[in-house]
């Protein structure tokens, strides 16, 4: 195959495009969650939830990618691993304020 401008081969394309949807949800989930897991009250219930589904859908992303379903292991990951700060900041968050603060007021 030549380039129709200049009749220079083409060089081989490689492998396909990464492609994980559910690693690429997991990463926007992930993001989401670290963003809103500082919010107060019933706002913050949005990065739990998201929290939650990042973590699963970043595991079933890379369970794909494991198995050759998906070729982007990394963004599954990501996501994963910022819904995973995201629930333990949440975590944290919560342990300091039902403790009195974190002064001991």
């Amino acid at each position: 195959m030549t380039d129709p401008f200049t009749d220079l081969p083409i060089a081989p394309q490689g492998d396909r495009p990464p492609q994980n949807g559910l690693g690429n949800a997991s990463l926007a989930f992930g993001l989401v969650a670290l963003a809103t897991t500082w919010l107060p009250a019933l706002l913050g219930l949005i990065g739990l939830i998201t929290g939650v589904l990042a973590v699963v859908f970043g595991a079933i992303g890379l369970a794909w990618a494991r198995t050759g379903l998906a070729t982007n292991r990394g963004t599954a990951a990501g996501g994963l691993f910022s819904g995973l700060g995201a629930l333990t900041v949440m975590v944290l968050i919560f342990l300091i304020a039902s403790s009195g603060g974190p002064f001991g007021a």
